[in-house]
């Protein structure tokens, strides 16, 4: 049987086979869902009862890095979006909308 996780994870993939490597990341879990309103993590592991509420809003999201190989490159690493190459200089592991 099929869990409600299996499910979802994959829907997502997917979802994202289109768009790069999305659907490897999702494959490694390398995203997170989170509460709208408390940015509270949600398990996907957990009961699903536990895991999502009527009405609830959530978000996810995907991290992506770009590793620079100049010695001369100010940031060691930075955030970059996958589709339109948006550098967002962050080093606290923070969000970054784009």
């Amino acid at each position: 049987m099929v869990s409600q996780m299996q499910a979802l994870i994959s829907v997502l993939k997917i979802n994202f086979q289109k768009h790069g490597n999305g659907a490897q990341k999702i494959d490694r879990k390398e995203f997170v869902v989170q509460d709208t309103a408390t940015k509270r993590d949600i398990n996907l592991e957990d009961d699903w009862d536990r895991c999502f509420y009527p009405g609830e809003r959530v978000n996810m999201s995907m991290m992506f890095w770009k590793n620079f190989d100049s010695a001369t490159e100010a940031l060691d690493h930075c955030l970059i979006c996958p589709k339109c190459q948006l550098l967002a200089e962050t080093n606290d592991g923070g969000f970054v909308d784009w």
